[in-house]
């Protein structure tokens, strides 16, 4: 891997761009606080912190958290969307592996986080990143 070869930005653009179909909304490194228009669905990427240096490469991993709003139960609160969580998971296993000039993202497991405690659920998806230069 080259001086340079890791670019937070670019990484983000590529895991941004590569998500625009998985759900309603999708925002980078954190989900916002509030939103001028209500969403059920949305998804957050975020890139790494640490990366290898292997000199010909680079890796690290990265995230995909997909929010559901919970649907409304008066006995227990919100409960878990699966149905919807499920539909974003299915539509990030359809766009993996995703190879772009400088990255490849692949599949390396997925987490239950549960509830964010204002009303939506979060599945992670950790992703793999090769970084080619």
């Amino acid at each position: 891997m080259t001086p340079g070869g890791y670019n937070i930005k670019t990484i983000l653009q590529a895991l941004y761009a590569a998500v625009k179909d998985v759900a309603e909304a999708r925002y980078v490194t954190e989900r916002p606080s509030a939103t001028s228009e209500p969403t059920d669905t949305f998804c957050v990427v975020a890139a790494p912190v640490r990366i290898y240096n292997h000199l010909a490469y680079g890796d690290t991993t990265c995230r995909i958290s997909l929010y559901a709003k919970d649907i409304v139960s008066t006995n227990r609160g919100g409960t878990e969307n699966g149905n919807a969580l499920g539909e974003m998971l299915e539509r990030v296993y359809g766009i993996l592996p995703i190879v772009t000039e400088n990255y490849t993202f692949t599949f390396q497991t997925m987490v239950d986080e549960g509830s964010d405690g204002v009303g939506f659920h979060v599945w992670s998806v950790l992703l793999k990143l090769t970084i080619k230069k």
